[in-house]
């Protein structure tokens, strides 16, 4: 007896070590494409605006209206894309008679898995091929901006919807979530780097540096997206699924409820977006998610251009230099140390709590900021500008967390035999997706406004001091206001949140075709 409970006592523990080493694989390979989009997002949502405002000077009417396309065509591939994919796994199960659970888990992971390779091929071909326009000619340039920024967001919005979706399909537990998104947090430090190097090649006066160095990134990132792919793929083989009809004497085994069917087989993407008319959580998130999409994309797109504007008064150009690589990599790592740090905080008090926290962290900055901050206090708004982008990266970095709950919700409110992950998420973006449009033009504007260019390209003896001090309180108080308006707006919707005490957990109920929500 003593000799078979050892055994048995044994084994369980073997098991358990076995669990633990493949989920800790699993999350490194999932954690590994992160590193390779932070490593060429983060340089193009910093440098963009930068480059071709700036170095390749196009104009304004173009811009804007590249600014209009990339919002529209950012906005619609998204659901499309996400309700595609769904479409085609939905109709590989349907045609292969699949009823077992894992077996459906498994053939959607593996059907997922080549769109993160192929898909990631292009975004790097993309990414290299939005800095190196061929000719400086507004009507080509123009049409050079539209294109290559199109192409780059299709393949970002394919490449992270997919991503973003294996996080709800990978598992169901809060757990194995937040050490999945830890992992995301842990790589995308290491891929963040790249806007430290990307710094050190930054020379406006010679952009053949950096756009070598930007070749050379869109390389090195290819190979994440391709290890992503293979290692998830040798955890979920693809067995061959028998295509050969149902015997009708074994058939009542295998008829699927009708009102299962409505929602699995017969679903298209208008009566998906129906039943998510009723989904209350789903749509307060969209709305608070649009906020922090234009807050973020706000914080990246100007960060080099205010710093550059408070810290010109430092003559000492060298030292003028050095903070600003030192910021912008800081700025782009620390969010994922944050989101590390807080995991076993989300753990404990739940996700809804710590989002609010940060929340009102990121309220009480601006204010503080606003109120006792000046135009001449540099050293206060630097602080500021890089506590500010930390915090609401680190708010952004929970949206995936959010999202696969809602996903579990959805599948629990409408009796899905499956869950949507790509058109949940797909139609999220939809509607947050503008905030990345929106924030560049409504920023530019107000900076056009006060005679932004005009200002920076004249001699600094040709410059009207009242007109600079004008520009400047105009940035510093748009510095602040954004993110105060944004905070105050973000915390009133999401005090009507109702997925809160932790994550939502949607155990399959044995011998029953219904799920139960528990929450912890």
């Amino acid at each position: 007896k003593r000799f078979n409970v050892y055994c048995l006592q044994e084994g369980q523990r073997r098991t358990f070590y076995l669990q633990r080493m493949f989920s800790k694989k699993k999350a490194i390979a999932y954690g590994i494409t992160s590193f390779s989009s932070a490593a060429i997002h983060n340089i193009f949502i910093i440098y963009y605006v930068h480059v071709f405002l700036e170095i390749f000077q196009i104009d304004n009417s173009w811009f804007f209206f590249g600014e209009i396309v990339f919002m529209l065509w950012n906005s619609i591939n998204d659901p499309w894309f996400g309700y595609l994919v769904d479409k085609l796994i939905d109709d590989k199960i349907k045609d292969s008679y699949i009823k077992d659970e894992n077996t459906k888990r498994n053939v959607k992971i593996r059907s997922r898995l080549p769109l993160i390779k192929y898909g990631g091929l292009f975004w790097c071909m993309s990414f290299a091929l939005i800095f190196i326009p061929l000719s400086t000619n507004q009507i080509y340039l123009g049409i050079h901006f539209i294109l290559s920024m199109c192409l780059y967001d299709g393949m970002l919005s394919l490449v992270m919807l997919v991503h973003g979706s294996l996080l709800a399909d990978l598992t169901t537990d809060s757990a194995e979530r937040a050490k999945f998104n830890m992992y995301n947090s842990i790589f995308g430090v290491i891929g963040s780097s790249s806007v430290l190097l990307s710094h050190l090649f930054w020379i406006k006066t010679n952009i053949l540096l950096f756009q070598g160095f930007c070749i050379f990134i869109a390389l090195i990132t290819l190979f994440g997206f391709l290890y992503t792919s293979s290692v998830l793929s040798s955890y979920y083989p693809d067995k061959k699924i028998s295509n050969v009809p149902i015997p009708n004497q074994h058939a009542h085994n295998l008829h699927i409820d009708d009102k299962e069917k409505d929602n699995k087989n017969d679903l298209t993407f208008m009566k998906l977006f129906y039943q998510l008319t009723n989904h209350k959580n789903f749509w307060i998130f969209i709305f608070i998610n649009l906020i922090q999409v234009f807050n973020c994309h706000f914080n990246s797109n100007f960060m080099s251009i205010f710093l550059d504007r408070f810290l010109e008064s430092n003559e000492d150009e060298t030292f003028v230099k050095f903070i600003q690589t030192s910021l912008l990599f800081i700025s782009a790592i620390a969010p994922h140390f944050l989101v590390i740090y807080l995991t076993p905080y989300v753990k404990k008090l739940g996700l809804h709590k710590i989002v609010n926290y940060l929340f009102y962290i990121k309220l009480i900055m601006g204010v503080f900021t606003y109120i006792f901050g000046s135009v001449d206090s540099w050293f206060l708004i630097i602080s500021y500008i890089l506590l500010n982008k930390i915090f609401s990266e680190a708010i952004c970095r929970h949206g995936n967390l959010i999202v696969a709950d809602l996903v579990d919700e959805d599948k629990f409110l409408n009796k899905r035999i499956t869950s949507v992950s790509s058109s949940i998420f797909g139609i999220n973006a939809f509607f947050t997706k503008p905030g990345q449009s929106i924030a560049p033009v409504l920023g530019w504007t107000i900076l056009h406004i006060y005679g932004f260019r005009e200002l920076t390209l004249t001699n600094n003896e040709d410059l009207d001091l009242t007109e600079q001090n004008q520009l400047q309180n105009a940035m510093f108080t748009m510095l602040c206001l954004v993110p105060i308006c944004c905070a105050l707006l973000q915390l009133f919707l999401w005090s009507r949140f109702s997925l809160r005490k932790g994550y939502p957990y949607f155990n399959k109920v044995k011998n029953k075709s219904s799920y139960i929500l528990q929450e912890v």
